[in-house]
């Protein structure tokens, strides 16, 4: 049931993330540069989360957590910022579609190396023919959306 729940908002995220780039593609276009654009749509993302964090009355973490992080903990704030900018500079060239199904086929190639890995502390799940096969089978989609 938890993994069903945990699929439910996944797609909800997807369908989130969708309209996320549509919404900051308009962004730009109203305030004149894509890196204007990310700045709001990371500020109004900052200030939505503090709200979330005082309701729900979620204690700050300790100085000792945050001192024992590893390095590149610390760049997913970064990665979030070159993600949010890349897809707001796609989407008026390519379109939501495209955009989301490449940001999807991205992701999912990366994961699969992650994965393999056991990158970044992830428990490692190796890369199996049928894997690869949903990769290709996602990047076929990519093809189709974009030109087809």
């Amino acid at each position: 049931m938890l993994n069903l729940l945990a699929a439910g908002l996944a797609l909800v995220a997807g369908a989130v993330l969708a309209m996320q780039v549509a919404i900051n593609a308009g962004l730009s276009r109203a305030v004149g540069h894509p890196l204007m654009a990310a700045l709001v749509s990371v500020c109004v993302s900052a200030a939505c989360l503090l709200v979330v964090l005082l309701v729900l009355r979620i204690p700050l973490p300790n100085r000792s957590a945050l001192g024992g992080l590893a390095p590149w903990s610390w760049s997913g704030g970064a990665l979030g910022a070159i993600y949010l900018t890349l897809s707001i500079v796609a989407v008026p060239r390519l379109g939501a579609a495209v955009v989301v199904a490449l940001l999807v086929a991205g992701q999912l190639m990366t994961s699969l190396v992650l994965d393999h890995l056991g990158a970044f502390g992830l428990a490692e799940h190796g890369i199996t023919p049928w894997r690869v096969a949903g990769a290709a089978a996602l990047v076929i989609g990519v093809v189709l959306i974009r030109f087809f």
